[in-house]
């Protein structure tokens, strides 16, 4: 193995030479003063001698000791610099490679973005949504492939200019709504929705959802808009199919209505007529006979009779009231009602028909309510129903509730009864048309599955809400309406 050169400081160098000099100087300078002085001077020669001695060795010692210091700081330096070149390098070295990882994962995200943007594209082709943009300054559009294919350009055509797509494009009165809803978001920065009718090339008639949102800079201004169209035509089609099926379907009910109207009218009044016949013609018979049995038949199935005529002129009736409101050709007449004493005496009409089904009365008044202005007949009409409602699913010996309060410029009216509960899935279902709550008639009353659906209405006609809760204690309907009917409307 060979042997390393030994390395020596280059303090020793200087020193090493700075003495050979030194000594040189001195041995120069003794022999010169030897010469040139007689011989009684070799006293002083020798002391100068000495004195140079002295003056080499100490200015050699601090010029080691200086030279020595400099260069440990300078090795010092030169191994702090190596270290941070290596740490250089080595921060280099994982620059490189995070970059390399950076560019590898912008590669990777390049394609899932580019993926993402097809999807997008094929999504909007499929659900025939196209994106717009229209530049606030300049009222230049930019469209996407889409609402080329909705409008019926061809791909790649120059976009129309804003002023031409109104005119060309949209009839008159969903060009003037368009123009009000771009011209609001400029100067407002307010978004909008609206449905539009539109004129494709060909002349055909299609509609869009149309939604536009303003982007605004730095300072809130808006720069452009950007937003979307959605070809609901074929939605269109069907709505307009709904609403003729729904206008048939009406037109049916009304006319059925009226047509049975006068028919149950006139079975009515003959089961009346039949009934005084039967009271006046037969003699009474005497208990426990024959007779007396053949006339409670007969007075059953009279009764039977007029109580299911009854039922079917309340179909009749809730048939036609229900057209009506659909309609909006209600009467409604507004006045002033005392509401403690209005309640106290629809609630007192029901006392007997409780203590036979032994269910218990309670009805809970403030002292006083703010004044109050409605349609008394047709708010007899709900709180009759929501009465009968509530005495044909209570069981005996169990409670009817009846709650009045105000708050917040509201007259708030609550029935509730106990030992009954209403499934959360029925809860949504209760005021729908002809649906009735299976197994739940205590009394076995039958009913036409229209009051709760017409009640709602009524409520709704009179600016008011209804709604329904079901909890361990009971079930509570709840009716809300405004003091003020005209805030209600």
């Amino acid at each position: 193995m060979p042997r390393t050169p030994l390395k020596v400081p280059i303090a020793v160098k200087v020193v090493g030479v700075y003495l050979i000099v030194g000594c040189l100087w001195i041995f120069f300078s003794d022999q010169l003063l030897s010469y040139l002085t007689y011989p009684p001077a070799n006293v002083l020669t020798q002391l100068q001698t000495l004195k140079g001695w002295f003056y080499v060795l100490a200015t050699a010692g601090m010029l080691y000791w200086l030279i020595n210091r400099e260069t440990r700081v300078a090795r010092i330096a030169t191994i702090r610099l190596k270290k941070a070149l290596e740490e250089l390098q080595i921060t280099q070295r994982t620059l490189q490679e995070l970059n390399a990882q950076l560019e590898q994962r912008v590669a990777e995200r390049t394609v899932e973005l580019q993926t993402l943007s097809d999807r997008l594209v094929e999504t909007q082709e499929v659900a025939h949504i196209g994106r717009w943009e229209l530049e606030a300054a300049t009222e230049e559009v930019f469209w996407s492939d889409e609402i080329f294919r909705i409008f019926g350009f061809t791909l790649g055509q120059q976009e129309p200019d804003y002023e031409e797509l109104l005119e060309q494009h949209f009839p008159p009165e969903d060009r003037q709504r368009l123009n009000e809803c771009v011209r609001r978001a400029l100067k407002q920065a307010e978004p909008y929705e609206v449905d539009l009718q539109i004129i494709r090339v060909d002349g055909s008639n299609g509609w869009i959802l149309a939604k536009g949102k303003p982007i605004l800079n730095d300072h809130h201004q808006v720069v452009r808009l950007v937003g979307v169209a959605l070809d609901i035509t074929e939605r269109k089609a069907v709505e307009v199919q709904q609403h003729q099926l729904s206008q048939m379907k009406d037109d049916f009910f009304s006319t059925v209505s009226h047509e049975l109207r006068s028919p149950l009218a006139s079975i009515k009044m003959a089961i009346e007529v039949v009934e005084m016949m039967v009271e006046e013609l037969l003699p009474v018979a005497t208990p426990g006979t024959d007779d007396h049995a053949k006339q409670q038949r007969l007075q059953k199935c009279l009764g039977i009779l007029s109580e299911q005529c009854d039922q079917e002129l309340e179909l009749v009736n809730n048939l036609l009231d229900l057209q009506r409101l659909d309609a909006e050709r209600i009467q409604v007449s507004i006045a002033p009602i005392h509401v403690i004493e209005w309640v106290s005496n629809i609630a007192a009409t029901f006392e007997d028909r409780m203590e036979e089904r032994q269910q218990h009365l309670q009805v809970i008044l403030p002292d006083e309510l703010p004044p109050f202005s409605s349609d008394i007949n047709i708010l007899t009409r709900i709180f009759t129903e929501l009465m009968t409602n509530a005495c044909k699913y209570t069981p005996p010996e169990e409670t009817i509730t009846v709650n009045v309060g105000s708050s917040e410029g509201h007259l708030q009216l609550q029935v509730s009864n106990s030992g009954v509960q209403i499934a959360q899935d029925q809860l949504d279902r209760i005021f729908e048309k002809f649906y009735r709550i299976p197994q739940s008639d205590h009394w076995k009353q039958g009913g036409t599955g229209l009051g709760l659906a017409l009640i709602k209405k009524q409520i709704e006609y009179l600016g008011g809400i209804l709604w329904v809760e079901s909890d361990a204690l009971g079930v509570h309907f709840v009716v809300r309406l405004p003091l003020d009917r005209a805030a209600g409307n």
